[in-house]
């Protein structure tokens, strides 16, 4: 999976979960919770669902068991940290201008709620 087609973290991980099932039918929330040294798969799943977001040393971890690189595993941790600061607008835009810098694919678009309800309308 290339991460830098991915604007949001969660479906990233969503997708990755997924493959991972598609290929062991054993794999599941509890053994990937255990394999990131989590007590309960109830963190990881609040995660998945958009309640809560992950911690650094958990982002950090996460970024290891995916066995992302350097510029992946920054990549990555950017838009972890674009969804904790939602309520800092100019944080926001410096981090979205990180994330379309550090993406090779050049095609990486972020769009604000008003923008996006405009063009679904």
């Amino acid at each position: 999976m290339d991460i830098f087609g991915y604007t949001d973290y969660r479906t990233f991980l969503l997708d990755h979960y997924q493959g991972r099932k598609a290929q062991s039918r054993t794999f599941s929330y509890g053994v990937w919770a255990r394999q990131l040294g989590l007590k309960s798969p109830s963190t990881l799943m609040m995660i998945l669902s958009g309640k809560r977001n992950p911690s650094s040393s958990l982002t950090q971890a996460l970024s290891k068991q995916l066995n992302l690189d350097p510029v992946q595993s920054e990549y990555f941790e950017d838009l972890v940290r674009l969804k904790r600061i939602h309520t800092d607008s100019s944080l926001s835009v410096l981090i979205r201008e990180k994330l379309a810098r550090a993406n090779p694919h050049k095609n990486i678009q972020f769009l604000d709620a008003e923008v996006f309800a405009a063009i679904s309308n």
